[in-house]
């Protein structure tokens, strides 16, 4: 994500000196990086993930049938019981993220509740995580004139993302999801994922370290970084963004639970942590619009390793996923009125530009 920020202010969309307020400089857009607009590869891949799943159930009818009828099984109080859930994980995850941020930005809660949730429902359509991007912009954008520079933005959002796994390493440990990731038989083979990862990150080391010509550049920028990532130095701000980052997992845990419940069957919490887990290594690369098919069928993996039978597996994915998403866009929603409606009234008090 940092490559991105600089790229983009490499090609002169974002300012690279004196740390501009991007909105009050028309020149700072993302038109040519399109935010929020699905690749093309994102859609072929959505598409074909569709017919994929459409001719699965013209060929297996039984399987079709048993998923129509567990998802028609969920009632209304149940799932306005995870919606609500779904909602607290969103206001959790606000709130960790506003606690990662720098205290110099001074950004409100409201504020950082519209840059995080804003940033993610682009995560839905935009290509390579550039909704993360956005964060970083509107970061600059909400916070004016205040001390928040670029880099330190992006070290900001990047300290949200080490919270939010430690985060969920942590509810792993307390509800002894840890101990299923040794039983082979139980787990995945994640030896490989890791080895992958390792080696991308090698050569993207050694493939940045060898442009000379950036050295004092990538000095500065990673000097401005750390301060983004200073949040993580101080025990409070830290404990508190941990804390409502295991309260975000936990209520999604607990969504899951009651979408299970519902359905007859009662795993224990450790086997949905794990699942989400799964989810989460699942959707790191977003490989279609919205993560659809792989959110599913990641989940319904974690799910079916917990007790449930497959379509019962598929439909609680499914339901989840749905409550996400309108959970979502709810939440940027809402949370982008207040913040246009200040700016709109701090840009027509006199003195103001």
């Amino acid at each position: 994500m940092s490559a991105c920020v600089a790229e983009l202010a490499g090609r002169g969309h974002l300012h690279p000196t004196n740390d501009p307020v991007l909105v009050r400089r028309p020149e700072y857009r993302l038109t040519h990086q399109r935010v929020g607009v699905p690749s093309k590869t994102a859609l072929v891949l959505s598409v074909a993930l569709i017919c994929g799943f459409a001719f699965l159930g013209l060929s297996h009818q039984d399987l079709r049938r048993e998923i129509g009828k567990s998802l028609t099984s969920f009632r209304v109080a149940p799932l306005a019981a995870a919606f609500l859930l779904v909602l607290a994980q969103v206001g959790c995850q606000s709130l960790r993220f506003w606690a990662a941020v720098p205290p110099g930005a001074r950004l409100t809660v409201v504020e950082a509740a519209h840059v995080f949730t804003a940033g993610d429902w682009a995560n839905i359509f935009a290509p390579a995580r550039g909704g993360d991007v956005l964060k970083v912009v509107l970061m600059k954008r909400v916070g004016g004139d205040r001390d928040i520079n670029l880099p330190g933005a992006t070290g900001a959002v990047l300290a949200d993302k080490i919270v939010d796994l430690g985060s969920l390493l942590l509810l792993c440990a307390i509800t002894g999801s840890l101990g299923i990731v040794g039983k082979g038989a139980d787990a995945p083979n994640l030896g490989p994922l890791l080895v992958g990862a390792g080696t991308a990150a090698v050569l993207l080391a050694l493939i940045v370290v060898s442009r000379r010509t950036w050295s004092e550049r990538l000095k500065n920028l990673s000097r401005q970084l750390w301060e983004g990532l200073s949040t993580l130095k101080h025990p409070v701000r830290c404990l508190i963004s941990v804390s409502f980052g295991v309260g975000a997992w936990a209520a999604e845990m607990f969504a899951l639970l009651v979408l299970c419940g519902e359905l007859g069957v009662a795993p224990a919490p450790g086997r949905i942590a794990f699942a989400l887990a799964l989810l989460n290594v699942g959707t790191a690369i977003p490989v279609s619009v919205a993560s659809l098919g792989v959110y599913e069928a990641a989940l319904t993996y974690g799910l079916s390793q917990s007790g449930l039978p497959l379509p019962s597996a598929i439909a609680v994915a499914t339901a989840h996923h749905v409550l996400q998403l309108l959970a979502l866009s709810l939440c940027a929603a809402a949370f982008s009125v207040p913040v246009h409606v200040l700016a709109r009234h701090a840009q027509g008090q006199p003195g103001r530009s």
